[in-house]
């Protein structure tokens, strides 16, 4: 009896003893609910992102097509804003595109331009400068306003926005305008030379009738670089204006070494 007690004993403590599991396997059916739950988010997120990949690439492709049909466009209007004005007796010996009205052509210009900043967010402002350049020659009051939006960007199209600005209304006839304009740029000349924004100047205020502040202006243009041609048309006004200053300028200085 004793044994058969052992015996069960023994039989029921085999029973009841645990199985031994990896800790790997124990973590797993602990947390299969949350690993399956985030495996399934995996696939989504894994799906999801080859899906991003896709449409990006797409997008990209349509981005670059855009661009290449924006350079294109871009490239018809320049060709006709550059086009040649001739004679008509001279048309069929003319090479290229050639026009016989010029107001007819930058009127087309325009047009075209004006399509491209319409279509091409990438070309927009270069074309709308493009397009107020060509306006100048058939609607000065519009290609202005343009040229004024445009003007207000501190960047290098700004900076041309704000010449062709001044030109506009140097040509309109409204010098006061003109004069704060180059004014302006004297302090930041950009891409231009400050004798030639100096000779400017000086030539506005001479339209002006203020001809003591045209020659000083001149004089400063000649100064700064007597060689190059804005330089030597001051020269010349200078001497038509006020000989005795003329007498008084230096030897030609690369404008690099000089400062006004």
């Amino acid at each position: 009896m004793i044994k058969k007690e052992k015996k069960g004993k023994l039989a029921k403590l085999k029973q009841t003893k645990p199985e031994f599991r990896d800790p790997l396997w124990e973590f797993y059916y602990k947390h299969e609910a949350k690993i399956l739950a985030k495996k399934d988010l995996a696939i989504k997120a894994a799906a999801a992102l080859v899906i991003a990949t896709i449409l990006a690439a797409g997008i990209n492709l349509f981005l670059n097509y855009k661009r290449s049909q924006g350079q294109e466009a871009l490239a018809k209007a320049f060709e006709i804003y550059n086009a040649s004005v001739v004679k008509p007796e001279e048309v069929k010996d003319a090479k290229g595109r050639v026009y016989t009205d010029r107001e007819q052509k930058y009127k087309e210009a325009a047009a075209e331009f004006d399509k491209v900043a319409a279509t091409y967010s990438d070309q927009a402002r270069l074309a709308r400068f493009y397009a107020a350049l060509s306006r100048k020659h058939f609607d000065i009051n519009k290609a202005q306003s343009e040229f004024e939006a445009l003007s207000k960007e501190a960047d290098d199209l700004g900076f041309w926005a704000k010449v062709a600005l001044a030109e506009t209304y140097a040509a309109a006839g409204d010098y006061d305008k003109a004069l704060s304009l180059y004014n302006q740029m004297k302090e930041n000349p950009g891409q231009l030379t400050k004798s030639l924004i100096l000779y400017n100047i000086g030539a506005l205020l001479e339209l002006q009738g203020k001809t003591k502040e045209a020659t000083e202006a001149y004089f400063q243009s000649a100064t700064l670089a007597r060689s190059s041609t804005a330089g030597r048309k001051a020269a010349s006004r200078l001497e038509a204006l006020d000989e005795e200053l003329y007498k008084k300028l230096p030897e030609d200085k690369p404008e690099a070494e000089e400062e006004i």
